[in-house]
């Protein structure tokens, strides 16, 4: 299980910000902390168990946190020392909800757009490539269902 230690009110149970990883199955229940720090945030574990996609709060020069740039950032359980940086969104406000295709080839996420309305975007980890899937300003978050051998976004039923 990986998690932001900030979701679970780390001034609450003295854990440090970060993001971390843990074994419920582990007699005693274990945890790492993989990475330090609260620019890194939802993270989500790719289909390989190896790596995870994060939601970066890049820096500004501006303190007003709506001129903010997002990131989606890969990292390697096996190398956390050299992160790779599959998407500076320039597109929007704010990146959230990743979800990972079964293959791990894809990741969806929701951008909110400058007008402050969401949608849901497709990021190719390989090349970086990106893309609307929908466009109407109401989506709220996706997943991926596996249907045989094909990939195919799950969208959620949406209240207008």
């Amino acid at each position: 299980m990986l998690f932001d230690g900030a979701d679970l009110s780390s001034a609450r149970n003295n854990r440090p910000d970060g993001i971390w990883e843990s074994d419920p199955s582990a007699q005693p229940p274990g945890e790492t902390r993989l990475l330090s720090g609260t620019a890194d945030k939802e993270p989500a574990w790719a289909p390989d168990g190896r790596r995870f996609a994060v939601v970066r709060i890049t820096t500004s020069p501006s303190a007003d946190i709506s001129e903010r740039t997002f990131a989606v950032v890969l990292y390697d359980r096996q190398n956390l020392d050299n992160p790779r940086m599959l998407l500076f969104a320039d597109h929007g406000r704010a990146i959230g909800s990743l979800s990972w295709s079964p293959n791990g080839s894809y990741l969806v996420y929701t951008l909110e757009r400058f007008d402050g309305r969401t949608d849901i975007w497709w990021l190719d980890v390989a090349t970086g490539a990106t893309g609307p899937v929908t466009t109407d300003g109401n989506a709220l978050e996706a997943s991926w269902r596996p249907e045989g051998q094909q990939n195919r976004v799950h969208l959620p039923l949406t209240i207008r």
